[in-house]
């Protein structure tokens, strides 16, 4: 099985789906924590039935998503709150 990458950027609805044609995707998995975007189509539910409309499995896996609410203790990037490290 080969897996692949994508993000929709602000492709219209077309080209969005000729990508996935060129490439023969047969299922999509939103990994978005909240699957919506300021691009309509791109909203859970108009692209669950956008994808259904040409074949395209849609599979939405909330676990996989980010939006972490607490930092992580060994984060690299705690740094950015030292003011040592701020202009």
């Amino acid at each position: 099985m080969r897996v692949y990458t994508i993000g929709h950027s602000n492709r219209s609805p077309e080209d969005f789906l000729n990508l996935l044609k060129k490439y023969e995707i047969e299922v999509i998995i939103d990994v978005r924590r909240f699957p919506s975007s300021k691009f309509e189509h791109f909203n859970q539910k108009t692209l669950e039935d956008l994808l259904k409309r040409e074949d395209i499995e849609y599979i939405w896996m909330e676990e996989l998503g980010g939006f972490r609410r607490k930092g992580l203790k060994n984060s690299p990037n705690i740094a950015i709150k030292s003011k040592g490290f701020r202009n």
